[in-house]
């Protein structure tokens, strides 16, 4: 895995980077993973392929983790989105040009995670799919 390219499942995802968060939902499975500022950072790396070094290197870059610690990091959350099958090998040649550094350059470091959610979680508070790539809640989430 350490110098394959990777890329986000295009055909078989929607998601959004809302703020410095990002929501991935699974069309196939109907589950939904929620990724922390740094993974949303990450994640559109993936768009068109990325390797484990280049991501680190991009961490390493934006927060200033050390480059072990980056790739440690970079390594794990790729194996959390391959177990999760949000992953396909990246074949296409690879873009001229990289997303920008995101807005949160130079923030405190945290580790990219990803979380799953099953949709009838939020199927029960009032969420769901209005189209195939849509997901919307009619009513407002409310802390207890």
């Amino acid at each position: 895995m350490l110098d394959e390219r990777w890329r986000f499942r295009r055909d078989k995802l929607a998601w959004r980077i809302i703020g410095d968060e990002g929501v991935v939902l699974d069309l196939r499975s109907n589950h939904i993973y929620f990724l922390n500022r740094t993974a949303a950072a990450l994640w559109e790396h993936l768009g068109d392929g990325a390797t484990r070094e280049g991501l680190a290197d991009e961490l390493h870059r934006w927060f200033g983790p050390s480059a072990g610690h980056a790739l440690d990091d970079v390594a794990a959350w790729l194996e959390a989105l391959e177990r999760a099958d949000l992953l396909e090998p990246a074949t296409d040649p690879v873009a001229a040009e990289q997303p920008a550094a995101p807005a949160l350059f130079g923030e405190s470091y945290v580790a990219p995670e990803v979380s799953k959610q099953d949709v009838a979680f939020f199927s029960a508070l009032g969420c769901g799919k209005t189209s195939p790539t849509t997901f919307e809640c009619t009513r407002a989430l409310r802390d207890s």
